[in-house]
This record gives structure tokens, sequence and C-alpha cells, in this order.
């Protein structure tokens, strides 16, 4: 059975209809899902390669509380979190359309500068949430998004890669060099 297989196999997502993968990588595939029941909504899944540590789906749900308490409107909470029949991680959160931030910027559909600004509006959300002692684990490109109207950026995965057994070597270090690359690398494209 496929990865995805495994992953909606679940009784609480059997009911989950796959619309389109989103992303990949050697840790992890994402796929944009509909929910019909209760209410009709788009899904992003997210399933991990590595078998999760214990714990996991409480954690993962503890950290939701304690995200949803922050209420930061950049950051999108996990819904829920829960392990596949082989025991690898899956979580589903709320779907936002966007792309990649440095994507869209390279792509020519974000203006450099308006990026920095929306990365200035990340840094002081990630500088709140360390001050709770919380730390995104793996700010990557993929993970710093922007709306397609480029009005507003917003942050995937907060949290999870450590949850998930990923390495989290200094969280907040991580964090903060991670958008400092990417503002970088939009910088060096303002030319």
């Amino acid at each position: 059975m496929c990865l995805l297989e495994q992953a909606l196999a679940q009784p609480t997502v059997r009911d989950l209809i796959i619309q389109l993968p989103l992303g990949h990588s050697a840790d992890a595939s994402v796929f944009l899902v509909r929910q019909e029941a209760p209410s009709p909504a788009l899904l992003r899944l997210k399933v991990w390669r590595r078998t999760a540590p214990a714990g996991f789906p409480e954690a993962v749900a503890e950290l939701t509380r304690i995200l949803e308490d922050l209420a930061e409107p950049v950051i999108v909470p996990p819904l829920t979190a829960y392990l596949d029949a082989i025991g690898r991680p899956v979580v589903l959160s709320a779907f936002r359309q966007g792309l990649p931030m440095l994507h869209a910027v390279q792509s020519g559909s974000l203006e450099p500068g308006v990026a920095m600004v929306l990365l200035d509006s990340l840094v002081s959300t990630l500088g709140r949430c360390h001050t709770a002692d919380l730390a995104h684990g793996s700010i990557v490109p993929g993970n710093v998004m922007a709306s397609p109207d480029g009005a507003a950026a917003f942050l995937v995965d907060f949290g999870l890669g450590p949850l998930s057994g990923g390495t989290s070597q200094g969280c907040a270090a991580a964090d903060v060099a991670g958008v400092a690359a990417l503002a970088s690398a939009v910088r060096a494209m303002r030319v």
C-alpha cells in the first residue's frame, strides 16, 4: 500500500477525497484533500516517511492548543494528527491558498519589496513565538507562503518537524537563519 493509501486508511479520515499533490521532499509528501462531512472544506494532508516518535498525536494536540491560544494569524495550526497503520505521522491542517514566497518572487508574481514587508511580519511573529518558548523548527522556503494576491504571508508546519522525529538543531536559531536566508534571496532578486 502506498504512503497516501496508508494515511487515508484511518476511520477518521477515510472520507477525504484527494484533490492533488502539493509537494514532496525526502521526508514527507503533502496533498490537498477535500472533506465533505461534517462540513465541506479543503484541507492540507502531510504524511511523513519515517516512523513517529512516541506521543506524536498528543504532542501535536498540545501544540495546536498553544498556537490557538497565541492566535497568530500568520501561523496555520494543525487540526488533527494521527499515526498511519505502520506508525508514520500524518497531520491535517486548514488549506490556505498560496505559493512559497521565494517562488512567487522568482516568478515575478510578488514584488521583492512587498516580500520584504511580509517577511518582516513573519519575523515579528516568530519573535513572539520564541518569547513563548515555541519555535517553528523547519523554516525552509516551502513553509513560508504568500497569498495569491501578495497581501499576506503565512507559515505552515509550525513546530511539526521536531515533533515528527526530525532534527531541530537549535530551533530558534534555525528559524531566524532560515528567514534571514530567504530574505537574502529575495533581496538578491531586487536587481
